[in-house]
């Protein structure tokens, strides 16, 4: 699926997402500043979540439990697979959580089947995703 949208449009680019999730992990990808928290966030109440969703680039991985659960994890700062080990990020895969993860490099071989959501700036307000 491939969308052009404006920033307005978030919440109907998030349900037409949830809508064809098929796997628990999602990669979501783009430059930084292009909306990869903010479209993770327009994702989240359709998981049951009424909480305020923050990226967790500091901590790695925020979880969020509702009537499925929901985990968000920003692997920017993550230095290595042993790290990722040690955080726990593949228990998470292993269980009936719903993985959103950006900047997933360093575990790119590691991850389950998932799905790749690509973000790109097309101006100021629009972007351009691509959902596979």
């Amino acid at each position: 699926m491939k969308i052009r949208y404006e920033l307005k449009d978030i919440d109907k680019v998030a349900q037409k997402i949830y809508e064809r999730l098929d796997h628990s992990c999602v990669v979501v990808k783009g430059d930084l500043g292009v909306g990869k928290t903010s479209l993770i966030k327009a994702i989240s109440p359709y998981f049951g979540i009424d909480q305020n969703l923050n990226s967790p680039t500091f901590g790695f991985i925020s979880e969020y439990l509702s009537d499925k659960k929901m985990v968000h994890m920003d692997l920017y700062r993550l230095k290595s697979v042993n790290e990722a080990f040690e955080i726990g990020v593949f228990e998470y895969f292993n269980s009936d959580a719903y993985c959103f993860v950006e900047w997933p490099e360093i575990i790119s071989q590691l991850l389950p089947s998932h799905h790749i959501i690509e973000l790109e700036h097309l101006g100021l307000h629009t972007r351009k995703l691509n959902f596979i």
